[in-house]
C-alpha cells in the first residue's frame, strides 16, 4: 500500500481548517481558504490533482498560497 493510501485530509468548510492523518493517527492541522463569498466550494470526496509548496496566485496579484492543493482542474 503507498503512502498517500494510508493518508487521509478532512477539510472542514465551516471551520476553514483540515486535519491531515496517517493510519488513524492525527499528524496535524491547519488553517484553508476555500471558495470565496458568493461561491459554493464542493463537498465529497475527491483527489489531488495538483500540490505546490510555494505556489503564487495568477488571479490575486502574485498572492501567496503556501502548500496550495487544486483539484477538479481548480
Amino acid at each position: 500500500m503507498a503512502l498517500a493510501d494510508r493518508v487521509v485530509a478532512r477539510v472542514s468548510i465551516s471551520t476553514q481548517t483540515m486535519e491531515v492523518h496517517h493510519e488513524g493517527r492525527h499528524l496535524f492541522s491547519l488553517s484553508v481558504s476555500t471558495a470565496k463569498c458568493g461561491k459554493i466550494t464542493p463537498t465529497g470526496v475527491c483527489t489531488p490533482e495538483y500540490l505546490s509548496r510555494n505556489h503564487r496566485s495568477k488571479r490575486y496579484n502574485n498572492a501567496p498560497m503556501p502548500l496550495a492543493v487544486f483539484h477538479d482542474g481548480n
